[in-house]
């Protein structure tokens, strides 16, 4: 059936009932106004070979604080409708992608001990018919969905210019932060193809080493953070072989990545057993190797002999919140 067929058949009740679709009009007038709802809906009955399926799930106001029954957010979602009160009937015609709890509290932060953290969305997705769903902010989803449109427009273009009030003021790129002992200001964070490399058995500025450009095993790729590391304890350091600071990148799926072994072997960091004394500082790189499709959005360090818990969090999508949890 192409599209134009299906396209008449949904616009009536007789024909939603020859498709198999239990629908209302209003629903069907949703999905025909839209041509890439209806090419996706169209697409969804000719792979089903059946009529689309119908998710119900319980809602107070928004999927945001749906329960159990539905993830926070879809993935794939045609359309969605309010029926009654509470009540959303979600198109599904592809699979969905659950982040974080269902429900819309907040996760604890002692959870962190695991070594652990997740990178959250600023808000949940909403139904796609809600005008609301255009605010990224949460502050401004909320005032709007309050009904201050005015308040709402304000805050979202304060956080999108970077300006103002609702200005975004994560720590990421730039920023520096302490975790007993540890100093670290982050220069840059960016994927990488390849990592210089010192392949000899010489000590990096002893005239003797030779570079390489590593490249990552195949389907993957580096993600690499460069810092400034400055010593506030009062006890020496030694940055790549004894490890005093866990250094670990985060990506959009919760995903927790360690550095790759044998750092000293990057150009321009620190030798092994280099000792970095108080009040000093020196440049540092960690690199990860992570899928080619990981989003790496922050990172986070704090000393071996803390817990994850007590974290200090670099920031590098403003659209996410990284926070501690399982």
């Amino acid at each position: 059936m192409n599209i134009a067929q299906f396209r008449k058949l949904l616009a009536t009740a007789a024909g939603r009932r020859e498709l198999g679709i239990e629908m209302s009009s209003d629903e069907a007038a949703v999905i025909l106004a839209d041509d890439e709802l209806t090419v996706d809906a169209h697409d969804a009955y000719e792979r089903n070979s059946s009529a689309a399926t119908l998710v119900e799930a319980e809602n107070d106001s928004s999927l945001g604080a749906s329960t159990s029954a539905a993830p926070r957010r879809w993935k794939g979602w045609m359309t969605a409708a309010t029926v009654g009160i509470g009540v959303v009937l979600v198109v599904a015609i592809a699979a969905t992608v659950s982040i974080g709890s269902a429900t819309s509290a907040p996760q604890s932060h002692s959870a962190a001990k695991t070594g652990t953290h997740h990178a959250e969305p600023r808000k949940t997705a909403a139904a796609a018919a809600d005008p609301c769903d255009k605010y990224s902010l949460k502050q401004a989803y909320d005032s709007c969905k309050s009904g201050d449109l005015t308040s709402a427009d304000k805050m979202q273009s304060d956080y999108d210019n970077g300006t103002g009030t609702y200005a975004p003021t994560l720590p990421g790129v730039g920023s520096t932060l302490t975790n007993s002992g540890a100093t670290i200001t982050v220069t840059g964070a960016a994927d990488a193809s390849t990592v210089t490399w010192n392949n000899s058995y010489f000590r990096q500025g002893s005239g003797n080493e030779t570079y390489i450009d590593k490249p990552p095993a195949a389907g993957n790729k580096f993600f690499i953070v460069t810092a400034t590391v400055t010593n506030s304890g009062t006890d020496s350091m030694d940055m790549t072989c004894s490890l005093p600071v866990e250094f670990k990148a985060v990506s959009a799926n919760h995903q927790n990545f360690d550095p790759i072994d044998d750092l000293y072997n990057v150009k321009s960091n620190p030798e092994c057993n280099h000792l970095l004394e108080p009040e000093s500082s020196e440049p540092m790189t960690w690199v990860f190797e992570v899928p080619n499709d990981a989003d790496i959005v922050g990172a986070y360090f704090y000393a071996t002999f803390t817990t994850a818990s007590q974290a200090q969090i670099f920031t590098f999508d403003k659209n996410y919140s990284i926070t501690a949890g399982t």
